[in-house]
């Protein structure tokens, strides 16, 4: 039997969106045998540092040194590709890139581009993620490359979506879909025409509630991905621009 592609995930960060990420893989693949799904290791590095914490307050060498250490355990176990299911921690993909020979697969570059693709240049995006993410500028500098323009929730807003993340998603895995609907409408009076959840814990809202196509799950952007990369068929009518 032909061997396949072997995908490594660095996860952890945190465990129920790792959990929901593995979930979209499988529900996402055209497979009807074991033997049709994606070969997958999965490091779910719950210990690892906060990474909003290591951005803004202080200790990214740790946490790069261990996030750099995680790559090089998947690519000595044969991985062929590696993702990371965190959008927070593609503040430190670079030099990870640098450290293995493993290619990654880039969940914010990923994200943007089918923004572009769904949307169009010039098209307004609500990044809803942490604030180590928006403080980082990830999705600010992807979009600006490709002709997007972005919006971020204001102080008020950004403060309920870190709550809706750790206080809540985090913490017990459920949310106030309220306190969600809360920022939209804040953002929608700012011309949002489209919104990227770029926090995987943001994923597990887009998994149980109807929210629309306007709103891009990084998470499943990037299960699109890994799932082509690797071989395997996307069942039919998801995202025609991939």
């Amino acid at each position: 039997m032909e061997q396949g592609k072997l995908l490594g995930i660095i996860g952890g960060m945190g465990s129920f969106a790792t959990a929901q990420f593995f979930n979209t893989v499988l529900d996402l693949t055209d497979a009807e045998t074991d033997q049709e799904h994606l070969d997958i290791l999965i490091k779910n590095h719950a210990s690892l540092p906060d990474r909003t914490n290591a951005l803004i307050v202080g200790g990214r060498d740790i946490l790069l040194e261990t996030l750099v250490e995680d790559a090089r355990q998947l690519e000595a176990n044969g991985c062929d590709y590696i993702v990371m299911t965190c959008n927070t921690s593609h503040a430190f993909i670079e030099p990870m890139i640098a450290a293995v020979k493993t290619e990654f697969i880039h969940m914010i570059r990923e994200t943007a581009a089918y923004a572009a693709a769904r949307f169009g240049t010039g098209a307004n995006i609500g990044i809803l993620a942490t604030n180590g993410c928006i403080a980082a500028s990830l999705y600010q500098t992807e979009l600006d490359k490709l002709g997007l323009k972005c919006t971020v929730p204001d102080e008020k807003h950004q403060d309920t979506v870190m709550d809706i993340i750790y206080g809540q998603v985090k913490r017990t895995g459920i949310y106030n879909i309220d306190d969600f609907n809360g920022v939209v409408v804040e953002m929608d009076g700012k011309g949002c025409d489209a919104y990227i959840l770029g926090c995987t814990e943001l994923s597990l809202i887009k998994a149980r509630e109807s929210l629309g196509d306007k709103f891009i799950d990084s998470s499943q952007v990037l299960a699109i991905k890994c799932i082509l990369n690797c071989g395997k068929k996307l069942k039919p009518g998801y995202f025609s621009e991939f």
